[in-house]
């Protein structure tokens, strides 16, 4: 879901916002450019391995083999720090959560709000469109050049400690947040919001950092949570959203 998701936006554009933003490509005597990708998330997640390489290549394929982008061994920073790594130039390219930073890009949680998601594919197109006509023009991601927005497939709740048959049963839960409006949700319902990345999401549930986390059902079979999960709690049309970007350096 995800990937197709995913897929549709790039399909719909986002190669093409790349090639347009930059200096178009008309002398084949132009030297290749390779730039560096901040790849944080593990090369086999299929984030990346499915959706982001595939990316890369369809740029390469576009420009002839003019523009190359080279994922890096591991993250060149904490994956809260992606975004500001494209602006700095310590990458050329970054994708990421917007959540992983609250407050810095209020605008992208338009797209986190509860109970909106029957189709990842439908809200990333719409994403994408709302982002080009108004959220980029009211200054949302101005120090770097927009590659992508997108979102992921509905999100729930999952802990190994109770079912949640109630809303008190979610009382002192430790749940990792994935972005503000679960942490908002959370305080609501009597839980505990823990801020921390997937990177640290299986250590932490096995030390009992966490109880639980806000994800998707792909991810926790992607993310290899299973023994780490008991009980899931679903919400029609999700609890929450996670908004995503792809920057490149100006």
């Amino acid at each position: 879901m995800f990937y197709q998701g995913f897929r549709t936006v790039l399909g719909l554009g986002v190669v093409g916002a790349l090639v347009t933003g930059m200096t178009p490509f008309t002398d084949t005597t132009v030297d290749a450019q390779t730039f560096r990708y901040s790849q944080w998330i593990p090369v086999g997640h299929f984030s990346q391995r499915k959706v982001m390489h595939p990316y890369f290549k369809d740029i390469e394929k576009a420009t002839q083999g003019r523009v190359k982008i080279q994922p890096t061994a591991k993250g060149l920073g904490a994956p809260p720090r992606q975004y500001q790594l494209a602006v700095d130039g310590i990458a050329d390219v970054a994708w990421g959560p917007h959540g992983y930073t609250p407050g810095v890009h209020p605008l992208s949680e338009m797209s986190e709000l509860p109970f909106v998601t029957r189709s990842t594919a439908a809200n990333s197109v719409a994403y994408w469109k709302v982002f080009e006509k108004h959220l980029k023009p009211a200054g949302m991601h101005k120090a770097v050049h927009t590659l992508m927005v997108h979102v992921h497939p509905a999100g729930h709740l999952y802990n190994n400690k109770r079912a949640i048959a109630k809303m008190s049963d979610f009382k002192g839960l430790k749940i990792r947040i994935p972005n503000r409006m679960v942490s908002e949700a959370l305080k609501i319902f009597g839980a505990v919001p823990v801020a921390g990345s997937v990177t640290k999401l299986r250590d932490g549930l096995a030390k009992g950092v966490f109880d639980g986390t806000g994800f998707t059902d792909d991810a926790v079979m992607n993310f290899k949570i299973t023994k780490f999960i008991k009980y899931a709690s679903k919400f029609p049309g999700g609890l929450y959203n996670t908004s995503f970007f792809g920057v490149m350096n100006k």
